[in-house]
């Protein structure tokens, strides 16, 4: 029925050529049909997200007690959304005035959650240093490897960055974050410069990517860090106390399943506010498209089975198998709602601007149309309001730049002077790892890589090094290998083979 109506579409846009009028009203109707559409694919998820956080990811052992000793609230407002798909049917009836407190309510409630997720991701980056620092220290105690031929290695990671490929730089980016720091400072703040200068183009882009540094260098920086959820913290904090020079292996293994743990509880608190936001979002959606809710079953009509099917689960009456079953044609269900939103916009390019009097096309309807799209898109796609929005092409001074890239090397610099230097070396090993990768990298990894192999001279740390590097090197291979052949698959088919 919908690809009907997409042809139909189409045939008139061929028709209307540089008819003003006629083009208006096709995009009228595209932009409606594509409001209906976000609706349905809106509720689809609605009761697909609902679902999967209260019968799969709430179940998982610990993360309901979890919540409740961090913090009693932030359960009771998760509860809140259980049974929301079934007041779905209520939401056109609702009054206005009603509606708007309510729309009010569940932006706080989204903002409190995205609030509770950074702070958590604060959280994640200084327990994830716990875990680097208890795995560093534990590489002296290895002694499964014992011959070091360095020349043979140096010759094999060589032959390996030289491959012509376009994922070369970003895969040689990750092996870097499994090495040990060991870089003077003053090469490191050069390599940092090297990368940033390299290729940006807007300088709210270039911001963004030093935000992400500073917050990824040293989590505390994340606004309101340690003010929620304090038993995490103070647990971090514990951690990043302990005197490690005469700790035992098996100390060293207990810290680090305990941090491992810890992290494990980060980002499980985590998913459930990611859940929520995606909840939250639905919502919004269905509570601004105002009398489209009523359309959506008459579109899709497995909608108002669905609904049943979600109340039952939710009273228990569905084994966990049947769950996954459900959530996975669900799932299929919306992946076919947003190819048909695919289609309608391909049929934008269908019309013909330059042609046309711009000015009679695009009437405060459309303008509105275009509006309530653009915000239900964000929406769907589960962006927060865009802070970096850069023209293509817009080039930065090279004096602003620089000094930007100052004050991030200074923050670096004023943070890590007082820091432990296992946790020092710890974050100047990850930061390599997310920075954007310099020009002349070839000889800027190989200086990195000789000095982490000088910088500890056991013979066990280096093999470790070494065994590190080859695992990553062979699966970068082997993933290579599997894309050619599946590459191949997709050529085949394309060609009718």
């Amino acid at each position: 029925m919908l690809h009907d109506e997409i042809e139909r579409l189409k045939n008139n846009l061929s028709k209307a050529d540089s008819d003003s009028e006629s083009i208006a009203n096709a995009l009228k109707e595209i932009f409606d049909k594509q409001k209906k559409i976000i609706v349905v694919i809106s509720i689809l998820e609605l009761i697909y997200e609902v679902i999967y956080t209260f019968n799969i990811l709430l179940k998982k052992s610990g993360i309901i007690a979890t919540i409740k000793n961090l913090d009693k609230d932030m359960y009771d407002y998760i509860i809140g959304y259980k049974d929301i798909v079934n007041s779905i049917k209520y939401y056109k009836s609702i009054d206005y005035k009603i509606k708007e407190s309510l729309i009010n309510d569940i932006e706080n409630k989204k903002a409190y959650f995205e609030n509770t997720a950074n702070v958590l991701y604060g959280y994640f980056v200084e327990a994830r240093y716990c875990c680097d620092v208890f795995n560093d220290k534990l590489k002296k105690f290895k002694s499964d490897e014992r011959n070091v031929n360095l020349d043979e290695f140096y010759k094999s990671v060589k032959e390996f960055i030289y491959e012509k490929e376009d994922e070369k730089l970003e895969r040689i980016q990750e092996i870097i974050s499994s090495v040990p720091f060991a870089l003077s400072k003053k090469r490191f703040y050069d390599y940092i410069r090297k990368g940033l200068k390299h290729d940006y183009n807007g300088y709210n882009k270039l911001m963004r990517i030093i935000f992400e540094i500073e917050e990824s260098f040293y989590g505390k920086l994340v606004e309101n860090y340690g003010e929620i959820f304090t038993d995490i913290s103070d647990k971090i904090e514990e951690m990043q106390a302990l005197d490690l020079k005469n700790i035992t292996k098996e100390e060293l293994e207990s810290y680090k399943n305990e941090s491992m743990k810890l992290i494990e509880k980060i980002q499980n608190v985590r998913e459930v506010c990611f859940s929520l936001i995606r909840i939250i979002n639905r919502l919004l959606i269905l509570y601004k498209s105002e009398d489209l809710i009523e359309e959506a079953p008459k579109l899709e009509p497995k909608i108002k089975l669905y609904i049943g099917i979600c109340k039952e689960i939710q009273k228990g009456n569905y084994p966990l198998k049947q769950v996954k079953e459900f959530l996975q044609e669900c799932n299929q269900e919306i992946s076919n709602w947003f190819f048909e939103l695919y289609n309608y916009n391909k049929l934008l390019n269908e019309v013909s601007y330059l042609e046309s009097d711009i000015d009679k096309i695009i009437d405060n309807n459309i303008l509105n149309d275009v509006e309530i799209l653009s915000e239900y898109e964000n929406l769907i796609n589960d962006d927060s309001e865009i802070l970096f929005d850069d023209l293509p092409g817009e080039v930065i001074d090279a004096n602003i730049v620089e000094a930007e890239i100052q004050n991030l090397v200074s923050l670096i610099d004023d943070i890590s002077q007082n820091m432990n230097i296992d946790y020092r070396k710890a974050r100047m090993k990850r930061l390599l790892g997310i920075l954007p990768v310099p020009g002349n990298f070839e000889n800027e990894f190989f200086n990195y890589l000789k000095s982490s192999l000088e910088f500890d001279t056991t013979l066990n740390v280096k093999a470790a090094i070494i065994k590190s590097v080859f695992e990553r090197i062979n699966l970068y291979k082997e993933l290579k290998s599997n894309k050619k052949f599946y590459d191949m698959i997709i050529k085949n088919v394309k060609e009718g083979l």
